[in-house]
């Protein structure tokens, strides 16, 4: 497997573990996702470019769109403080693309999983990093 091939099978099974965790707690915890971004700062540190590919400056750039984007949500008590780190580690981990990718497909995810709670008179609240995680993986595998 390739330096490439194994930051992709790295990058896959932090965002499964960061889905599956959102999804069964409705939390999503700091060594988990400041622990993606502290990865992701490395491995852009040791080769130059993010886990998924694009060059380091892009992932950057990328990374603090993605917090300039979420934070606001956060402080309008419209999102957790968790998803904003998540969200920020993944724009590291992947650049502009697959970030984008990741909130437009993490949207309909989160569109999806409101109707399925309505739909079950469930627990209201989206798991919105269990979308966003979700998104990211197919962005990350098929954009």
């Amino acid at each position: 497997m390739t330096g490439h091939g194994v930051a992709l099978a790295l990058v896959t099974a932090w965002a499964l573990l960061a889905a599956l965790l959102d999804l069964r707690y409705r939390r999503l915890p700091n060594p988990l996702t400041l622990g993606g971004a502290v990865i992701a700062l490395g491995w852009l540190a040791v080769t130059g470019e993010a886990m998924a590919g694009p060059p380091w400056k892009e992932a950057v750039v990328s990374g603090a769109a993605a917090f300039g984007f979420t934070l606001p949500a956060y402080l309008g008590g419209a999102m957790a403080a968790g998803d904003v780190k998540l969200c920020t580690a993944m724009g590291l981990m992947g650049g502009y693309a697959i970030t984008l990718w990741a909130f437009l497909l993490g949207g309909l995810v989160a569109g999806v999983l409101a109707i399925a709670l309505l739909r079950i008179g469930r627990d209201r609240r989206v798991p919105y990093g269990t979308a966003m995680a979700a998104g990211f993986m197919a962005a990350l595998w098929f954009a």
